[in-house]
């Protein structure tokens, strides 16, 4: 059970990070604006899915939607690094408070998954799980 907790917020640390690094901004960013705001959206539509879950039938379905959302962001995310890779090295001060923004939405991730953590013994959780960490 650790084990798969601990996979879970590595690959959401993973994802975080890398939509933290390549995403934001407005102008000549505006697609990377368009999939950070949808990174959040999905993050806070997580959290707050898991946080009012009474069963484990619930919190399987809230991580099923997140990847069902992270399945489409995901190619976009690599797209984007790919047509914007100065964004890797120095990403510009007009991606700052998107940036601050995404940060704020994942600081919920622990204490919402904490909450998960009692659900993780469920054969759908446990189900869901495996496809979270083969996405």
């Amino acid at each position: 059970m650790k084990r798969k907790i601990f996979y879970f917020l590595v690959l959401t640390g993973v994802i975080s990070c890398f939509l933290f690094t390549y995403c934001g901004g407005g102008g000549k960013y505006s697609e990377v604006k368009k999939l950070l705001k949808d990174s959040i959206e999905a993050s806070e539509k997580l959290y707050k899915e898991i946080d009012s879950a009474k069963d484990g039938k619930a919190v399987a379905n809230a991580l099923r939607e997140y990847i069902k959302v992270m399945k489409v962001l995901s190619p976009k995310v690599e797209a984007l690094s790919e047509k914007y890779p100065e964004l890797e090295d120095n990403p510009p001060e007009e991606l700052n408070d998107l940036m601050m923004e995404f940060e704020e939405s994942l600081q919920g991730m622990m204490k919402v998954m904490q909450k998960a953590m009692k659900y993780m013994d469920d054969p759908e959780v446990i189900k869901v799980m495996e496809e979270f960490q083969n996405m």
